[in-house]
């Protein structure tokens, strides 16, 4: 499979692209062919080592995963029967930022059917945040103002229509 991946700590220039041996998954987890992944603080911090994330080099970063499932581990077929191969999901795994990646099936669910696999990509870590802002944090009250990026503005909209707005407090 293609990749993108470090071998060597640096600045962008320490990215590279090409072939890399296909993940295997673990018995918990799910094989996913990435159809869109997202970049974010933690894949800058890995390249660079910086922040006191070290990873083993070389490297597939990404966390937040889009795509089909191609294969699930043979616990998670029984532990999660709502998954089955080629279901379109978003996850949140490891080497995101290759062809194909895997998840922890407990962090792998259903493609919401109106997102699109680019902008579910965003859902993981960022929509996280943004729902937490919104949601769950004690400054997200009714009457207040909070800024939030469109693809997490996107999944606190989620959040919204499957549980509604913060009740006012």
């Amino acid at each position: 499979m293609r990749a993108a991946f470090i071998e060597t700590r640096g600045g962008p220039e320490a990215l590279k692209v090409g072939p890399r041996p296909d993940p295997k998954p673990g018995p918990n987890d799910v094989l996913i062919r990435v159809r869109a992944s997202s970049l974010d603080r933690l894949d800058i911090y890995s390249r660079e080592g910086s922040h006191g994330v070290m990873r083993q080099l070389p490297y597939i970063g990404g966390r937040d995963i889009a795509g089909d499932i191609l294969e699930i581990g043979s616990e998670a077929r029984s532990a999660y029967p709502d998954l089955a191969v080629g279901q379109p999901v978003v996850a949140l795994g490891a080497g995101a930022h290759a062809e194909i990646a895997t998840a922890p099936a407990m962090l792998t669910f259903a493609l919401p059917p109106t997102c699109d696999y680019t902008a579910a990509a965003a859902i993981p870590t960022a929509g996280r945040s943004a729902y937490d802002a919104l949601v769950t944090a004690p400054v997200s009250r009714r009457g207040r103002t909070c800024w939030s990026s469109p693809a997490a503005a996107a999944s606190a909209v989620s959040a919204f229509r499957s549980r509604g707005p913060p009740a006012a407090g």
